[in-house]
C-alpha cells in the first residue's frame, strides 16, 4: 500500500483512539494548557501554529522577491530552508517547539493533500492545443531540452553515485533519477516567470510555453517510470506497475474524460463555463481517487492528481473556473506547507567540504548549460535571433516546483540522502533564481516580438447606411463625436457603459412630439419639466455619422495560474467574456455599432495599451467608466461599498470610512496623459433605492471656458440630441471682490501659478496645463468660447434645434464661482431629481486662459477637510532607454509622474522639449545635465574625443536651451540650471576637453541670466561632485559613498523654485553636504604709461603689483569696470621703469593667429622688434602679407600663413619650413556673430565655437609635440571679459571665450613639467572686431599696442612660474583674475537635505565677508574643503570621532614610555641601500659626497622601536604573525640631520572594529633630543586579522587622491635579499626572514617590509620631482623579494600622487598615495 493510503489509515486510527478516550479539559489556556505542546489526540493547535509560521515566513520572502521579479516558489523554498535545520534549527528548542517530530505526520498528510491538488492544477494548465502553436520550433526545443540534459544528467550521476550514494541504492535507478531531475523543466514556474517578465504575448513566450508543455508531460512520464522501478521488488513487478499505470492513464483520458464532459454538459457547467456544486464534487472525487489508485499500484499519488487534471475540458473556460476555485487555498496554505517540509529535510550544514561544494557547483553548471545550449541551438536553427535564442535557453532551464517534488520523491524513496538532497535543492534554487535577471538582460523590452494581432471581434449592428451618413452635415462633425472607445475592466462598470450607450443613441427627427414644444430653452425655467421615456425601438434616421463604440476589455495578468490560462485562451474569451457579450447585445438592441477587443496584461500597462488601442482604432473620445452608488455625485452622503472616486472625498461621501482608490486614480490620470484623443471620465453612481421608474436624464454643466469646457459643452449638446435628455448650462464669470484681502490672496495664488495643483485624491499627478496665462492666449481662448456659446445659444444649426430647446442656457457672475456651482447644482437636483436622473458634466482643466480659482479651491478644500499636495512632472532624457526608464520607474513607483525620452541633446533639443510639452503641456524648468568623459593626456587626445565632449556638454546645453527659450519668454517664467564642474573652474590634468566644455557653460549661464532676467528666466550654474556612472570611472567606491546625489538635488530644487532665492547668473560648488558660491576676484593691478616705455621689460618690473590681490575687486559684469578712468590715470603716470636685463626673443619663433590686423598685428610688430621670428596667420592674404611687409621693411623676420586658425598643422608647417622651429604660440584669431539668444541661429553658434575654441585647440595641438620634445614652450590664449562675466547678445562668443580659459588651465597642468607655460588674457582694445560694438572714441583710445607688452612678458623666459592664470588687460592696465569661494555651509551628511535647509542657510552659502572665503586654484584644493565636511554628522562636531568603546578607551589611557633612537651616517647609508640606492648614486651611498643626504622616507626608521612598545595584546585573539601594515603617513617637519639622537613619543589615535579584524592607528612624533624640535611625524595603521568583534566603532576618516594618467613612471627590480637587508634598519620582525613565521601569517614565503616598499616608491618620487615634505601611502598588497616594483606618478601643483604595483603579478601594493613637494616650482629632477 502506498504512502498516501498509509497516511489516511493512520489518521483514521488516530481518530478512533481519540473517540475511545475521555474528552480532554475544555478550559484551554485558562486551565493552564500550553497550546504549543503537541498532543497526538488533539494536533490541530500545533498544526495551526506551524501553518501561521510557515505562511508568514513565505509571505515575507515573497514580498521581497517580488521586487526583483522572482517567482513565489523561490520564497517558499528559501522559507522552508530557513525554518529547517540549516538556519533556525540551530536556535535551541526551536525545532522541538514548532516542529516536533511527532507532529510531522499531520503536516506531511496535509502537505501531500495540497501537493495532489497542486499537481491537479498543473494538469489543468497543460493544454495540448498549445503544442499546435509554432509546432516545429516547440517540438525541436522541447526535444533538445530533454535529450541533451537527460544524457548529461546521466553522465553526472556516475561520479555523484560513487562519491556520495550508499551502495545499497541501485545504480541504474539513481542514474535514471538524476537524469530526470536534470532534464525536467518546471512548467508552472515557467508560466509565472513569463508573466513576471511580460513575455507571455511574445513569440518567445508562446514557443517556450508550448515547449514547456511537452517537456513537462515527458518529464512526468519519466518520473512515474523512476518511481515504479524504485517501488518494485523485481523487474516483473516494475513491468506490471508500468502497464497498470499506462492502462489507467488511457482509461482516464478517454472513457472517464468523455463521461466527465457528458456530466459537465448535462449540468450546464460546460456551456456556462462555471462548474456547479455537483461537478466540483465529482472533480474532487476524481482527483483523490486517482491519487489513491496511483499510490496503491506503486506510483506516487501526485501522478494521479496530474492525470486527473488532464481530464478536465478547457471549453468555455471551464478549466479556468475550476482552477479559480482551488488555486488560492493551494498556493497560500498547502504549497508553503510542502516546501516547509522540504526545508526541514534540507540541511545545508552537510555541505561542509570543498568536494561537496565542488559537486554542487558542477550540478548547477551541468543543469543550466545542458538545457541552455540544447534549447539555444534548437531555437537558433528554427529561426530565432541570438537574443531570442538565448532567452529560450535560459527560460527552459528553470526548475523550481517540479524539481523539488522530484527531489522529495527521491528522498522518500531513499535514492537520495540528506546531503545529496540538499545539493540538488540548492541547485534548483540557484538555477531558478538566475532565470529572471538573465532573461531581462538578454531580451529587454525593445528586442521583443509580439505574437499575433490584437484579439478583436466585430459584430454587425444597426447603422444608418444612407449616402449622407459619411458626409459633414452643417459643420456639426467638427464638434460632435462619432467614434467612442469604452474601457471595460470590472463587472461593476457595466451599468455606466450601458448608460452612456443609451445616451449616445442618435436623435430621431420625429421624436419631437415626445418633447415639450412649448419650452423655450432661453427663458427661465418655470417648473419641473417632464421628459419622455427613452424609446428603445425608435428608428433614428439622422444624416450625421452613426455612433460607433469600441469596447476595450482589459483583464489584469497576475501570477495566478488561472490568469496565465486565460492569457493562453484569450482567443475564445473575446467571444465568451460576459462583459463584452452584454455590451455587444445592448449595442445591437440600441442600434449602436459595437466592436470589441480583449487583452490580458499587467495592470501597470493598462494606460499604455488604451493609448495604443485608441490610436489604432482612430477613436475620437475615450470614456472611462467609474461606477459608484445610486446617489447623485454632489449631495449623496450614503454609505456605499463601491470604490471611492476622487470627487467623493471633496463632496463628503466618506461616511463608510473607506480609503480612496489610489491605484485606479493613477490609472485614470495616466490615461488622461498618454491617450492621443479626448478622454472623459464617467462616474456613475447607479440608481438609487427609490428609483421611480422613469428614464429621463437631466445634465448640469458649469461652463468657465477653455479647451476642456468647450469639449464638455459640445458633448452635452450631442447627448441632448436624444429626446429624453435635457440640460442646464450656466456660464460662470469670476469677478473681483470689493475687499482688499481677497485681492491679496489672489496675488499670492498667482505667485504659485506654476505649482501643479494636484487632485485631493492623489498628489502624484498634477492637473493638465494647456498653455501660458497671457493676454494672447486668453484672447484666443475667449474668442473660441464665445463662438461656441453663440453657436448653441443663438445661431444654432437646424439639426440641433430640438436638442438646444431642451437646454436652459444662462450666465452668472460671482466672486466665488466654485461655491456658486455647488449652489446651482443643488438647485438643479432638488428641482429634477423626482422625475429625472441628474448628471453633472465638467471640463477638467482649470488653467487654460481662464481665471485662477486657486484661492477659492484651497478654501473649498479646507472647508471639506481635504489635504492638497504638489509635485513636478519630469521628463527624463538619456540616450540610454534602460537608464531613462529606470529613473521613470523609480519616480512612478514613488507616486510621481515622469516620462522617458531618448533623443540626443546635441541634435534633438527641440524634440526633447516637444516631448515634454506633449506629455505635460508645458515646460518650466530645464536641467542641462547631459555629459560624457573622454579623459586623456593632451598629447594623446584625438580630435574626435575633443569634439565629442564639446558637442554633448556645450552644443547639447545650447540646443535644449534654445528650444525651451521661446516657451519661457512667452510664459515669462523659466529656470535653467547648467552643470559645470570643478575641472572647468580650475582645470584638471588629462581633461582639456572636459575643462573647456564645463568652463564654457559658466559664461553661457551668465549670458543667459542677463538676457532672460526681464522675462522671469533665471539661469544658474552648479559645479557638483556626486556619485554617477561618469564619476565612478575616476573615484573609488568609498569616496563615491560620501558624494551622494541626494546632497545635490535639494540645492537644485531650492534655486529653481518660483519663490526660491535669487541665484541668477551665479555659480555654486555643491557636494557631500557642502554648498558655496564662487565669484570672480580681480587684483587692483598695475597701471602703466601707454607709450614707448610700455614694454615687456616694464611689465616684468610691475609684475608684483599686477598679481597683488590686496584690496581686490569683485566685479559681476562689464558695468563694474571704468575704462575711461583707467586711461586717464595711465596717461598721467611717469615713464615706465624697465627691468634688467631686457626681455627679448632673439632666436625664438612666435606664431600669432589672427595677426592680419588689430591685436594680432600689434603682437607681431612687437615681437619682431624684440628679435623674434614671426609667423603671421590670417584668413586674409592681403592682411597677412601687409603685416609681414611691415616687419621685413623694419628689418625683422616674418612669414605669412594664410589659412584658418583651425588649420593648426598648416600654420606650424610654415613656421618649421621658414624658421626651423616654434617656441611661442599666441592664439588670437576670432570672429563675432552677436545676436540675442532668441534670434541666434545654429550656424552662428557653430561658427563662433569653431573659430575661437576649435581654432585654439587645433593650433595648440599642432605645436604641442614640438614643445614636449624641446621641453620648452609658451602659449597665450585669448579669452574676453565677455567670457568672464557674460554679456547680452553674445551667448556664443562668451561661451567660446570661457571654454578657452578652461582649456588653457587644464593644459597648464600638463605642460608645467615640460617647461610649457600656458596663460590666458582677456584683452579690451579697439579693433575691427570691437568696432562693431564700441563707440568710435573708445576704439581710438584703447589701442592694441597697449595689450602686447603683457603678452610679451607672459611668453618670455623672464616668466618662469606663472601658468594657468587669467589676466584682464586694457589701456596700460593689467590685473590678475581668480576665483574666490565663499566659506559656504556644510550640512550634516547623515541627515536628509531639503530645499528648505538650503534656503535657511542661503546667506551663509553666499557670504564672502565672514573671513572664511578661500581661493582654490586646483581641483584638489577645491575638493579638500568638501572633504572636511565628511565628518559633519548629526550628534558630533566636525572634528570629533565617534565615541570609543570601553576597551579602546582604557587602552588609550595606558601610558607609553618615550624611546630614544640614535643614528649616524652609517645608518643613513644602510637605509638608502636597503631601499635600492646603488653605488652609482653617491649622494645617497657616500658620506663624503657634497650632496650626501638621507632619502626622505628615512623618517620611518627612528620610530620603529617606539611603535613596538605600543601594547596591542588587549585586543581579542591578538597574534603578531597576523599583523599587516595598512597605511603610513610620514610628515618631515624639519631638515633631516645626518646624525643625532631623537626622542620618540607614541600614542594610539584610533581603533576600528572591522568585524574579523582590528585596525589600529598610532602616531609617533620624533623630536631632536637636544632642541625638542619635531623632525618627523609618523601615522601608522595596522590590521590585525582575527582580532575584531570587540564592539568598537567600525569606520573612521578617510582620504582620497585622484588618480589620473601618469606623468612619470619608474620601474625597479628588488633584490632577493632586500627583505633581509631592510630588517637591519630596526624592524627585526621574523615575518621578513623566517619562512615558518611567514607561513603562520598566511604567506608563501617571507615578504618585503611594507615600509621598504614605501621607501622605494618615495625614492622614485624624489628622482622624478625632487624632495618632499610629507608622504602617505595605503598598503594594498604584499611584495616578495626579487619582484619588480612599478611606481606611476602624477604631479598636480605641489602634490605628487602615486601608486606602486608588482609588475610580475600586476598587483597593486600601494594605493591612495601622495607626497607634498618642498619646491613644487623647481626643477623636475632631484639635485642632491
Amino acid at each position: 500500500m502506498g504512502a498516501f493510503a498509509r497516511h489516511f489509515q493512520e489518521l483514521g486510527s488516530a481518530l478512533m483512539r481519540r473517540a475511545e478516550t475521555a474528552a480532554p479539559e475544555q478550559a484551554g489556556i485558562f486551565a493552564g494548557v500550553n497550546p504549543a505542546t503537541y498532543d497526538p489526540s488533539d494536533p490541530i493547535k500545533v498544526w495551526i501554529i506551524q501553518l501561521i509560521v510557515i505562511i508568514a515566513m513565505t509571505q515575507l520572502l515573497a514580498t521581497i522577491g517580488s521586487q526583483i521579479r522572482q517567482p513565489r516558489v523561490i520564497a517558499e523554498v528559501i522559507g522552508g530552508v530557513l525554518l529547517g535545520p540549516s538556519v533556525m534549527g540551530h536556535i535551541p528548542g526551536f525545532s522541538n517547539a514548532i516542529f516536533p517530530t511527532a507532529s510531522l505526520a499531520n503536516l506531511t498528510l496535509t502537505a501531500n493533500i495540497g501537493l495532489v491538488l497542486f499537481l491537479f492544477l498543473i494538469g489543468l494548465e497543460v493544454d495540448v492545443r498549445l503544442l499546435k502553436r509554432n509546432v516545429r520550433s516547440s517540438m525541436a526545443i522541447s526535444a533538445a531540452g530533454l535529450i541533451i540534459p537527460l544524457g548529461l544528467g546521466a553522465a553526472l550521476a556516475i561520479p555523484i553515485y560513487h562519491e556520495f550514494i550508499d551502495p545499497g541504492v541501485k545504480f541504474g535507478q539513481f542514474v535514471l533519477f538524476v537524469a530526470v531531475a536534470i532534464g525536467i523543466t518546471a512548467f508552472p514556474v515557467l508560466c509565472r516567470i513569463l508573466t513576471a517578465t511580460r513575455l507571455l504575448d511574445t513569440t518567445v513566450g508562446v514557443v517556450v510555453l508550448s515547449a514547456g508543455v511537452g517537456n513537462d508531460v515527458v518529464g512526468w512520464i519519466l518520473l512515474a517510470l523512476t518511481v515504479a522501478l524504485v517501488n518494485s521488488g523485481s523487474g516483473l513487478d516494475a513491468l506490471w506497475i508500468l502497464l497498470t499505470a499506462a492502462g489507467y492513464t488511457i482509461f482516464l483520458l478517454f472513457p472517464v474524460k468523455w463521461a466527465f464532459r457528458w456530466a459537465a454538459r448535462r449540468s450546464g457547467s460546460l456551456e456556462n463555463g462555471k462548474p456547479t456544486l455537483s461537478i466540483m464534487t465529482l472533480t474532487m472525487i476524481l482527483v483523490f481517487f486517482s491519487a489513491f489508485f496511483t499510490d496503491i499500484i506503486g506510483v506516487h499519488p501526485i501522478f494521479g492528481g496530474f492525470l486527473a487534471g488532464l481530464v478536465i475540458p478547457h471549453d468555455n473556460g471551464l478549466a479556468i473556473a475550476i482552477l479559480e476555485k482551488i488555486e488560492d487555498i493551494v498556493a497560500v496554505v498547502f504549497l508553503p506547507l510542502y516546501f516547509a517540509l522540504s526545508g526541514l529535510k534540507t540541511n545545508l550544514g552537510t555541505l561542509n567540504t570543498g568536494k561537496t561544494w565542488g559537486y554542487t557547483i558542477l550540478i548547477i553548471v551541468v543543469a543550466f548549460f545542458s538545457k541552455f545550449l540544447g534549447c539555444f541551438t534548437a531555437a537558433k536553427l528554427t529561426g530565432f535571433n541570438l537574443r531570442e535564442s538565448g532567452a529560450v535557453g535560459v527560460l527552459m532551464s528553470c526548475k523550481g516546483l517540479v524539481e523539488l517534488i522530484v527531489l522529495n520523491v527521491g528522498l522518500s524513496a531513499n535514492i537520495l540522502d540528506t546531503r545529496t538532497f540538499s545539493m540538488f535543492v540548492l541547485h534548483a534554487l540557484v538555477v531558478t533564481f538566475m532565470t529572471t535577471p538573465l532573461v531581462l538582460w538578454i531580451l529587454p523590452e525593445k528586442y521583443r516580438t509580439r505574437d499575433g494581432p490584437i484579439l478583436t471581434r466585430d459584430l454587425p449592428a444597426a447603422r444608418d447606411n444612407s449616402p449622407q451618413a459619411e458626409k459633414d452635415v452643417n459643420g456639426l462633425e467638427d464638434v460632435f463625436k462619432s467614434r467612442f472607445a469604452v474601457v471595460l475592466e470590472k463587472m461593476e462598470e457595466l451599468p455606466a457603459v450601458m448608460t452612456i450607450m443609451q445616451l449616445l443613441r442618435s436623435s430621431n427627427p420625429h421624436a419631437a412630439a415626445f418633447a415639450d414644444s412649448s419650452s423655450n430653452g432661453h427663458e427661465k425655467e418655470k417648473g419641473p419639466e417632464i421628459q419622455p421615456e427613452l424609446s428603445y425601438d425608435a428608428d433614428f434616421n439622422s444624416s450625421r455619422k452613426p455612433v460607433s463604440i469600441q469596447a476595450l476589455r482589459l483583464i489584469e495578468l497576475t501570477e495566478r495560474t488561472s490568469d496565465v490560462l486565460k492569457s493562453q485562451e484569450s482567443a475564445s474569451l473575446v467571444q465568451s467574456d460576459p462583459l463584452i457579450s452584454v455590451v455587444r447585445t445592448f449595442g445591437y438592441l440600441n442600434k449602436v455599432s459595437v466592436s470589441s477587443s480583449l487583452n490580458i496584461l499587467p495592470f501597470e500597462e493598462f494606460p499604455h495599451y488604451v493609448a495604443k488601442h485608441v490610436k489604432e482604432t482612430s477613436s475620437q473620445l475615450v470614456i472611462l467608466p467609474w461606477s459608484g452608488s445610486g446617489e447623485d455625485v454632489v449631495l449623496s452622503s450614503a454609505t456605499r461599498s463601491s470604490p471611492l472616486t476622487p470627487f467623493e472625498k471633496l463632496f463628503g461621501n466618506q461616511s463608510s470610512g473607506r480609503d480612496t482608490a489610489v491605484v485606479h486614480t493613477q490609472f485614470i490620470r495616466r490615461v488622461f496623459n498618454e491617450t492621443p484623443a479626448d478622454v472623459a471620465l464617467f462616474i456613475d453612481h447607479g440608481l438609487s433605492e427609490s428609483y421611480p421608474g422613469h428614464s429621463a436624464q437631466r445634465i448640469f454643466l458649469p461652463f468657465f471656458g477653455g479647451q476642456d469646457d468647450r469639449l464638455a459643452l459640445s458633448f452635452v449638446v450631442q447627448l441632448c440630441m436624444n429626446p429624453s435628455v435635457s440640460a442646464t448650462v450656466v456660464r460662470f464669470n469670476k469677478v473681483d471682490t470689493l475687499t482688499p484681502n481677497d485681492s491679496i490672496e489672489e496675488e499670492k495664488a498667482h505667485a504659485h501659478q506654476l505649482h501643479a495643483l494636484s487632485s485631493p485624491h492623489n498628489s502624484a499627478f498634477p492637473d493638465t496645463i494647456y498653455g501660458a496665462r497671457d493676454t494672447q492666449t486668453r484672447l484666443a481662448s475667449d474668442t473660441a468660447d464665445n463662438m461656441l456659446w453663440d453657436r448653441f445659444t443663438r445661431n444654432f444649426d437646424p439639426e440641433v434645434a430640438d436638442a438646444v430647446n431642451r437646454i436652459v442656457f444662462s450666465s452668472q457672475s460671482s466672486t466665488r464661482p466654485l461655491h456658486s456651482i455647488l449652489e446651482v447644482a443643488t438647485a438643479v437636483i432638488n428641482q429634477y431629481s423626482s422625475h429625472s436622473r441628474v448628471m453633472v458634466a465638467v471640463g477638467r482643466s482649470r488653467r487654460m486662459a481662464v481665471e485662477s480659482h486657486s484661492v477659492e479651491l484651497r478654501e473649498l478644500f479646507s472647508e471639506r477637510g481635504v489635504a492638497v499636495a504638489r509635485g513636478a512632472n519630469v521628463l527624463v532624457s538619456d540616450v540610454s532607454q534602460a537608464a531613462a526608464q529606470k529613473v521613470v520607474d523609480e519616480i512612478t513607483k514613488a507616486g510621481g509622474k515622469a516620462v522617458a525620452n531618448t533623443n540626443n541633446v546635441v541634435t534633438d533639443g527641440a524634440a526633447i522639449v516637444k516631448a515634454a510639452v506633449d506629455a505635460f503641456g508645458g515646460v518650466t524648468i530645464l536641467i542641462n545635465n547631459a555629459g560624457i568623459l573622454r579623459d586623456k593626456g593632451f598629447r594623446n587626445m584625438t580630435d574626435q574625443e575633443f569634439d565629442a565632449v564639446q558637442a554633448v556638454h556645450l552644443r547639447g546645453a545650447y540646443s535644449v536651451s534654445k528650444a525651451v527659450w521661446p516657451i519661457f519668454r512667452k510664459q515669462k517664467f523659466g529656470r535653467i540650471v547648467n552643470t559645470t564642474s570643478a575641472a572647468g573652474l580650475y582645470g584638471n590634468f588629462g581633461q582639456t576637453n572636459y575643462s573647456a566644455a564645463k568652463m564654457g557653460l559658466v559664461a553661457f549661464t551668465k549670458t543667459l541670466a542677463r538676457e532672460g532676467a526681464k522675462y522671469g528666466i533665471k539661469t544658474i550654474a552648479i559645479a557638483p561632485i556626486a556619485a554617477s556612472p561618469m564619476t565612478e570611472t575616476v573615484m573609488p567606491p568609498e569616496l563615491l559613498a560620501q558624494f551622494k546625489p541626494d546632497m545635490v538635488a535639494p540645492f537644485v530644487l531650492a534655486v529653481t523654485h518660483p519663490d526660491g532665492p535669487d541665484a541668477n547668473g551665479k555659480v555654486y560648488e555643491v557636494g557631500a553636504g557642502y554648498c558655496a558660491e564662487i565669484r570672480w576676484e580681480r587684483s587692483k593691478g598695475a597701471i602703466m604709461k601707454p607709450d614707448a616705455s610700455f614694454t615687456p621689460s616694464a611689465v616684468k618690473a610691475n609684475w608684483a603689483k599686477i598679481t597683488d590681490f590686496t584690496d581686490a575687486d569683485h566685479p559681476a559684469g562689464l558695468e563694474d569696470f571704468n575704462p575711461q578712468a583707467i586711461l586717464e590715470v595711465a596717461l598721467k603716470v611717469p615713464t615706465n621703469v624697465q627691468s634688467s636685463p631686457e626681455v627679448r626673443f632673439d632666436g625664438k619663433t612666435v606664431i600669432i593667429t589672427g595677426a592680419g590686423q588689430g591685436l594680432g598685428r600689434a603682437y607681431a610688430l612687437m615681437f619682431s622688434r624684440l628679435g623674434a621670428n614671426v609667423v603671421v596667420n590670417d584668413v586674409s592674404e592681403k592682411g597677412a602679407n601687409a603685416v609681414v611687409s611691415e616687419i621685413t621693411d623694419a628689418g625683422g623676420k616674418a612669414a605669412a600663413a594664410v589659412t584658418t586658425a583651425e588649420d593648426g598643422e598648416g600654420i606650424v608647417k610654415v613656421a618649421l619650413e621658414k624658421f626651423g622651429g616654434v617656441h611661442v604660440l599666441i592664439a588670437n584669431a576670432g570672429i563675432l556673430r552677436d545676436k540675442s539668444f532668441t534670434s541666434m541661429t545654429d550656424a552662428e553658434w557653430d561658427a563662433v565655437m569653431a573659430v575661437h575654441l576649435k581654432g585654439t585647440y587645433k593650433c595648440v595641438k599642432a605645436v604641442w609635440p614640438i614643445f614636449l620634445k624641446q621641453k620648452y614652450g609658451r602659449i597665450v590664449t585669448t579669452a574676453s571679459q565677455v567670457g568672464i562675466y557674460g554679456n547680452f547678445g553674445q551667448a556664443n562668443y562668451s561661451t567660446a571665450k570661457a571654454a578657452i580659459l578652461g582649456f588653457s588651465r587644464a593644459l597648464s597642468f600638463e605642460g608645467r613639467k615640460y617647461n610649457i607655460l600656458v596663460n590666458t588674457i582677456a584683452p579690451s582694445a579697439g579693433t575691427a572686431m570691437t568696432s562693431t560694438i564700441w563707440p568710435q572714441e573708445m576704439v581710438d583710445a584703447f589701442k592694441p599696442d597697449y595689450i602686447a607688452p603683457i603678452v610679451g612678458y607672459l611668453v618670455s623666459d623672464a616668466n618662469e612660474e606663472t601658468s594657468g592664470q587669467l589676466f584682464e588687460i586694457m589701456g596700460g592696465w593689467a590685473a590678475q583674475t581668480r576665483w574666490q569661494r565663499a566659506g559656504g555651509h556644510g550640512f550634516p551628511i547623515n541627515k536628509p537635505l531639503t530645499p528648505e535647509d538650503i534656503v535657511e542657510k542661503w546667506d551663509v552659502i553666499g557670504n564672502f565677508d565672514d573671513g572664511r572665503a578661500t581661493h582654490p586654484s586646483t581641483t584638489t584644493e577645491a575638493f579638500e574643503q568638501m572633504a572636511e565636511n565628511f565628518a559633519n554628522k548629526v550628534g558630533s562636531s566636525a572634528h570629533a570621532d565617534p565615541e570609543d568603546s570601553e576597551l579602546v578607551a582604557k587602552a588609550k589611557q595606558v601610558p607609553i614610555e618615550p624611546q630614544t633612537f640614535s643614528y649616524t651616517e652609517k645608518d643613513i647609508i644602510l637605509y638608502n641601500l636597503s631601499i635600492g640606492a646603488t653605488e652609482q648614486e653617491l649622494q645617497w651611498t657616500f658620506e663624503n659626497s657634497e650632496d650626501f643626504a638621507a632619502l626622505p622616507t628615512f623618517g620611518v626608521i627612528p620610530q620603529f622601536e617606539t611603535s613596538f612598545t605600543i601594547p596591542l595584546d588587549w585586543l581579542p585573539n591578538y597574534n603578531p604573525a597576523k599583523l599587516l601594515h595598512g597605511e603610513q603617513y610620514l610628515a618631515i617637519k624639519a631638515p633631516i640631520p645626518l646624525s643625532g639622537e631623537t626622542i620618540n613619543e607614541a600614542r594610539i589615535l584610533e581603533v576600528l572594529d572591522k568585524g574579523k579584524a582590528a585596525a589600529v592607528t598610532t602616531v609617533v612624533e620624533t623630536k631632536d633630543k637636544a632642541t625638542g624640535k619635531v623632525i618627523f611625524e609618523n601615522t601608522s595603521t595596522v590590521f590585525i586579522r582575527g582580532a575584531g568583534g570587540f564592539g568598537g566603532k567600525r569606520a573612521g576618516k578617510g582620504e582620497f587622491y585622484a588618480i589620473l594618467d601618469p606623468d612619470a613612471v619608474i620601474e625597479e627590480k628588488t633584490l632577493p635579499t632586500q627583505a633581509a637587508l631592510y630588517r637591519l634598519n630596526a624592524d627585526r620582525n621574523p615575518l621578513h626572514i623566517l619562512p615558518e613565521f611567514a607561513a603562520i601569517g598566511g604567506f608563501d614565503k617571507p615578504i618585503l617590509h611594507g615600509l621598504c616598499t614605501m621607501g622605494i616608491a618615495g625614492k622614485h618620487v624624489v628622482k622624478s620631482f625632487g624632495q618632499f615634505e610629507d608622504i602617505k601611502v595605503r598598503f594594498a598588497g604584499v611584495v616578495y623579494p626579487g619582484e619588480t616594483l612599478v611606481t606611476e606618478m602624477w604631479k598636480e601643483g605641489a602634490k605628487v600622487l602615486f601608486t606602486t604595483k608588482v609588475k610580475e603579478r600586476n598587483s597593486i601594493v600601494l594605493i591612495a598615495a601622495g607626497a607634498t613637494l618642498t619646491n613644487p616650482g623647481g626643477a623636475l629632477k632631484a639635485k642632491l
